[in-house]
């Protein structure tokens, strides 16, 4: 087995390792390929201080071996450092250089810096609000199946946001980010099964999905499952699960939710 070959094999051991969650074994795998030059594992140990895996947080340090990989042209560590100078983590927050970096990135197909790129244009971080270039990023990363930039993408189909107004696409960008898992996506498929907007009316298929949502922490979706419960609405009546929805979404920050658990009948408080 030649050095390459070790190098690969002491990479899947310490990626299989983090996988498990044992970050001690994954560190003393990854570190050394790190600090022979090898990008990915750089990246990784970037990842590592990122997200404090088996360490404390240290942005400081994950920005160093995220820009040691960067700058073996790795994408997502371009995209990482992008990340730190939108949100000012470890760094002072630098639009342009994010810009610069998540253009590195995208240029390399990094689906994620499209999206950015596209976030950056919507919301005029460091430029104008521009919606039609932010619809073409945020169509480039829906291409590749990125489920945040479809459903980026359809709410501005649906509001004729730097694109004509079409609601059946917008129904069909929504479908396939929730099909992903995407909560604010399976919250607006409910909203349209309900309105029948871009597709025919279905209560049953609208609760469907607002449980779903709610079932990901969607606050708000939360909130209309709990008044489906309470009315009995397309749903068997349960003022015990209604409140147990109203609670959930309180804690998700809504705050309508305690005014909606204030009203309900005494006997579902016991």
């Amino acid at each position: 087995m030649n050095n390459a070959d070790e190098q690969n094999e002491a990479y899947k051991a310490g990626i299989d390792a983090a996988k498990k969650r044992n970050y001690v074994v994954a560190f003393s795998l990854l570190k050394p390929l790190a600090d022979k030059g090898n990008p990915k594992a750089q990246y990784v140990i970037g990842d590592f201080y990122y997200y404090g895996n088996g360490m404390m947080i240290d942005y400081i340090e994950a920005r160093r071996w995220y820009e040691k990989a960067a700058a073996a042209d790795h994408a997502k560590a371009q995209f990482s450092l992008g990340h730190l100078h939108e949100f000012g983590y470890g760094v002072a927050k630098n639009y342009q250089k994010s810009l610069d970096w998540y253009s590195k990135a995208a240029a390399q197909g990094e689906r994620l810096s499209q999206r950015h790129i596209g976030d950056l244009h919507y919301q005029g971080k460091g430029m104008p609000e521009n919606y039609t270039e932010a619809a073409r990023w945020y169509l480039k990363s829906a291409d590749q199946g990125y489920a945040g930039a479809q459903y980026c993408l359809g709410f501005m189909l649906t509001l004729g946001q730097g694109l004509e107004k079409n609601l059946n696409e917008a129904f069909r960008l929504f479908d396939l980010a929730a099909q992903q898992g995407h909560s604010a996506a399976q919250f607006e498929l409910g909203k349209r099964f309900a309105r029948g907007e871009g597709v025919r009316r279905d209560h049953d298929k609208a609760t469907e999905w607002y449980i779903k949502a709610a079932e990901k922490g969607h606050a708000q979706a939360q909130i209309i499952v709990g008044r489906l419960f309470e009315r009995g609405s397309h749903v068997p009546k349960d003022l015990s699960k209604a409140r147990l929805w109203y609670k959930k979404a309180l804690e998700n920050g809504e705050k309508l939710a305690n005014t909606l658990l204030s009203k309900l009948p005494a006997e579902s408080n016991r």
